[in-house]
């Protein structure tokens, strides 16, 4: 409704505008004599009033924003908020009690000094051990003859400065109990020397034997087994081969009778070392056949 009686206001006042722009044009314009002084209109420019007034009512009216009403804040205590306090009764107090412990005894028994370390004594080895061997050697189980070493004669050089030595006596070595015990320590020092030196030569020996065998070795035709077979191989001392038999089997017959036949094929073996007293010795000797 407001806005339609602004409207009506604003048409209003243009009409009147206009009217009084006609009125005062047609009081300034010069008449023409006859009948051709109707037609003739002066123009002159508008009045800045009447440009103003167009301008306002060419504007689009303004619509107010109604404003919305802010309520005030309500004002803030300055003072802290005291809040409720509350009181707790005290509960009961618990006692607790604690064993007491028995007194630590003190370690009454007399410290003894701690023991050290003692070095094992290490045994002096005179010779070296023989290598190691899959060839094992046991004794024969013939009487073994006694080989008397030959007796060694003494330089002439050494015999005349004895017997030119003055004021020595003849002496000669007696043990405790009489002539048969004299010299017993030297004959015990010679026995432990020449039984390292028997141990390492039948080792030498025996791996002489064995190469010999190898050599001679051949797979038997007619088979694919494979197997080990352990032989117990009697040798005299001069190389002659005096037995040979099976200590364990491989499991097949072949491979066996190959085994007996690869002892017998090696013919004659090395001769023994002179260290070796006895007259023959038997091996243990391992023979692997395989493809």
């Amino acid at each position: 409704m407001k806005r339609f009686a602004e409207t009506a206001a604003f048409a209003t006042l243009a009409m009147l505008v206009h009217l009084i722009l006609f009125a005062q044009t047609s009081d300034l314009g010069h008449e023409a004599g006859g009948a051709g002084g109707e037609a003739l209109i002066s123009l002159e420019a508008a009045d800045a009033t009447v440009a103003e007034m167009v301008e306002a009512w060419e504007r689009p009216p303004q619509t107010p924003v109604p404003e919305p009403e802010l309520s005030p804040l309500p004002a803030q205590d300055s003072h802290s908020v005291d809040f409720p306090r509350i009181e707790f009764a005290e509960g009961p107090r618990s006692e607790m009690r604690v064993a007491a412990l028995p007194p630590v005894q003190s370690d009454t028994r007399p410290q003894l000094p701690p023991e050290t370390a003692r070095p094992l004594p290490v045994p002096s080895r005179s010779e070296p051990l023989p290598p190691p061997s899959e060839i094992a050697l046991t004794a024969s189980p013939r009487p073994p003859k006694r080989r008397d070493p030959p007796p060694t004669e003494a330089p002439e050089t050494a015999r005349k400065a004895e017997q030119n030595a003055p004021g020595r006596a003849a002496q000669r070595a007696a043990g405790a109990g009489g002539g048969s015990q004299a010299g017993q320590a030297a004959r015990t020092a010679t026995a432990t020397a020449s039984a390292g030196q028997e141990a390492r030569a039948q080792a030498i020996w025996g791996a002489r034997i064995r190469s010999r065998i190898e050599r001679a070795k051949r797979y038997p035709r007619g088979t694919q087994a494979s197997g080990e077979v352990r032989l117990a191989i009697t040798v005299s001392t001069g190389g002659k081969l005096l037995g040979v038999r099976i200590l364990r089997s491989s499991g097949n017959p072949v491979l066996d009778q190959a085994a007996l036949d690869s002892v017998r094929r090696a013919g004659r073996f090395p001769a023994a070392p002179r260290e070796l007293p006895q007259d023959s010795y038997v091996f243990s000797l391992a023979i692997l056949l395989k493809r």
